[in-house]
Parts: structure tokens; sequence; C-alpha cells
């Protein structure tokens, strides 16, 4: 069991985004990726990230880089110091730039895409994130080892 008390086989999907039309898009593309609604939690602040984080440093993040409180670069790098695997994370950029690009992709985060997503490519990223969590033998500890 998890600390929140769901079977340790659950994947718990996390938003970190204050963007309730986010929220809504996300969640009418998980039905189709078998997530069922009961593992989705949205958060709107730096606060309740880190509270979270404490207690589901295994759950599945879509990090929104324009939180209020904690900018997303650093919240990821809060994220990957705290043991969150960085393919455990999806990344959402407010505004592409090729230097946050890189500086997310030298945490090692796999998905990363501009906000708002197309359709169809939240479910394309979050699909490839789910199947790497859930491959046999695949858990935040199996990934493989974090660069740097």
């Amino acid at each position: 069991m998890t600390a929140a008390g769901r079977p340790r086989a659950a994947l718990l999907l996390v938003l970190l985004s204050d963007d309730p039309g986010l929220a809504a898009a996300i969640g009418a593309e998980l039905a189709p990726l078998g997530v069922p609604v009961g593992a989705f939690r949205r958060t709107a602040s730096a606060a309740e990230a880190r509270r979270l984080l404490a207690h589901e440093p295994g759950a599945l993040f879509v990090l929104d880089d324009a939180l209020p409180g904690l900018a997303g670069p650093m919240l990821l790098s809060t994220l990957v110091a705290q043991g969150v695997h960085p393919a455990r994370v999806v990344y959402l950029a407010n505004r592409h730039a090729v230097p946050l690009e890189l500086a997310v992709r030298r945490h090692g985060v796999l998905y990363y895409t501009g906000k708002p997503p197309a359709a169809g490519v939240i479910a394309k990223l979050l699909g490839a994130a789910l199947a790497r969590a859930r491959a046999p033998g695949r858990s935040g500890a199996a990934l493989p080892p974090r660069p740097g």
C-alpha cells in the first residue's frame, strides 16, 4: 500500500498546474489510456505540490512550467532531487524556448511539449510515460539512471 492507501500497483497521475482548462483537456485524454479518474490529481500551487510529492514520489507528473509560486524548472529540480525519476515527468512549456528545453532535458526529462498541447499530443506523451512506468520490472527505481 502507498501512503495514500492505494495498492502499490496503482499509478497516480499528478497535474502540477493552476490552469483549469489544461486540467480538463488532460482529464479528457485519460480514459483511452486506461487511467481511472480516481488516479488523477491536480494541484495548483508549489506548496500543494511539495506536500503531495512527500507522499507520492512514485507518481507520474505532468508539470506546467507556469505554476504560481515556483517556476517549472525549479519545481522540476525539486522533483528530481526528491527522487522522482525524470522519465515520470511530462513537462509542458508555457513558451517554448531552446534554453528552457535544454535545461529540462539536462534533468533527464523525456517528455516535453509546448502549452497548450495539440490534440492527441498529451495522450501520446502520457501513453509513452505510462507504458514505461507499467512495463514489467519497471518502477521508479528500475528506470534508467538519471543523468549527471
